[in-house]
């Protein structure tokens, strides 16, 4: 008799099972993707995130020397804001290594970038892309690397008190290396607890190609059921997406098997930024 009369209610209210079982969470897609002609989302809700590679602020490889004054400044009054913080994008530097010396060293670059921006223009908001959780992989997977899994979680306890709280947001990479869909949920799935521990919003990044490191799949798109369960993995355990995609050489196609199965996905969860 109870459950007839709640479902009566639910009913009164004009809510489905499906909708009192689930209600709509907060969710944003964006993209930070680069193709010949451009590319403009915008229509289907996925806006462009701001992303500054590393080559952008500093110039030299040889020198660590960020640009300052006013072409720091007129640089970052020519980016356009999006719906998420802006990544910084700098790739030379280890934040995680057994030398002290060195992981010291590195922590206080990321920090003085991130520093010199802000004072150039206040109020931004920032974070690093794939800086933490550190990047790894097979001790997520393996359970006989119980070793390297544990130095793993030591890492990311350390930037949670000495560099997390430098930054607006976490904005992990969760690149596809293997066809192992299994494996890479779980990868996926163990970081992003991670990530969550850090108190700040998550952004995951993905790329709807096998990333460039395994040579075998490099530049082959995912299948789209692939596609869809990362996205679908990300939307359970964070609170973003950005698709990033670097094709200059080509022009972008609505008709993609990935990026339709990407409509589905904004349809199936009404995402409308």
């Amino acid at each position: 008799m109870r459950i007839f009369i709640v479902c009566l209610l639910l009913g009164a209210l004009g809510i489905g099972g499906a909708q009192a079982q689930q209600q709509r969470k907060p969710f944003v897609l964006a993209q930070s993707m680069y193709y010949k002609s451009g590319v403009d989302v915008s229509s289907f809700g996925v806006p462009r995130n701001p992303l500054i590679y590393e080559a952008m602020l500093l110039p030299s490889k040889t020198s660590d020397q960020m640009i300052e004054g006013d072409a720091l400044k007129k640089f970052l009054e020519g980016l356009e804001p999006g719906p998420f913080p802006t990544v910084i994008d700098i790739e030379r530097w280890n934040l995680y290594t057994d030398n002290e010396g060195e992981r010291a060293k590195s922590r206080e670059k990321f920090l003085d970038v991130a520093k010199n921006i802000r004072a150039a223009k206040p109020g931004i908001k920032l974070g690093y892309y794939g800086l933490v959780p550190t990047r790894t992989y097979w001790p997520l997977v393996d359970s006989s690397k119980k070793n390297d899994r544990q130095k793993w979680e030591n890492q990311n306890k350390r930037a949670m008190d000495d560099f997390v709280p430098h930054v607006d947001a976490i904005f992990p990479s969760l690149y596809t290396l293997y066809g192992d869909k299994d494996g890479w949920k779980s990868y996926a799935e163990e970081t992003l607890r991670v990530a969550r521990q850090f108190g700040k919003p998550v952004y995951c990044y993905l790329w709807p190609q096998f990333n460039s490191g395994n040579p075998l799949l490099a530049g082959k798109y995912l299948p789209a059921e692939y596609w869809r369960l990362e996205l679908e993995t990300c939307y359970k355990y964070a609170d973003g997406v950005v698709i990033w995609n670097h094709e200059p050489k080509k022009d972008w196609d609505p008709s993609a098997e990935w990026w339709q199965e990407t409509l589905k996905f904004l349809n199936a969860h009404s995402i409308k930024n």
